[in-house]
């Protein structure tokens, strides 16, 4: 029986590894590219952006970390938390949030995750996995922008469902040694 338990615990774990290797273009326009994954709660993610990819936002070319946002203005960020034009995450239906162009409501100082060079982060809510350019959030003006950023995108199960996985394997186990 306890052979049968440490079978089940192996299993579980290898069916439910990491969603590992999914690696996409984000572009510059349109802003946002969805990203097929659907997060939920406490599912650890990480982001790797290739930094030698640049995009073009009305200027020189510009790597995953963006510019200084000393110098451009913050109203045309969607994310006052990252540089403008850097690459930015959202989880949820619509990263626009139904207020593109309305520079009452952007930029916003949280609900992005800002990506950079790099990030690693737990999802604290659940929704579709989006990301993004931190340019044109007011002005819509995307018809200079133009380049992607070749992206990593890994995702560690949540604990919790691994756990389940792990009891509901044991269990199925446990019935099959009960029948035979």
């Amino acid at each position: 029986m306890k052979r049968l338990m440490l079978i089940s615990i192996v299993l579980a774990a290898m069916a439910a590894p990491a969603l590992a290797g999914l690696t996409l273009e984000v572009t510059a326009n349109p802003l946002w590219t969805d990203t097929g994954i659907d997060l939920t709660v406490g599912q650890v993610v990480t982001i790797t952006p290739d930094t030698s990819d640049v995009w073009y936002t009305a200027g020189p070319p510009v790597g995953p970390s963006g510019f200084d946002l000393n110098r451009y203005d913050l109203f045309r960020s969607f994310y006052v938390g990252s540089m403008h034009s850097s690459m930015i995450g959202y989880i949820g239906d619509d990263p626009y949030q139904g207020h593109w162009g309305d520079g009452s409501f952007f930029p916003q100082a949280t609900g992005y995750i800002g990506v950079n060079d790099g990030v690693t982060f737990t999802a604290s809510v659940g929704g579709s996995l989006w990301l993004g350019c931190n340019d044109d959030a007011v002005s819509e003006a995307i018809g200079d922008n133009y380049g992607s950023i070749t992206t990593d995108v890994n995702v560690v199960p949540v604990p919790a469902a691994v756990l389940l996985g792990v009891l509901g394997l044991g269990m199925a186990g446990l019935r099959l040694r009960r029948v035979a």
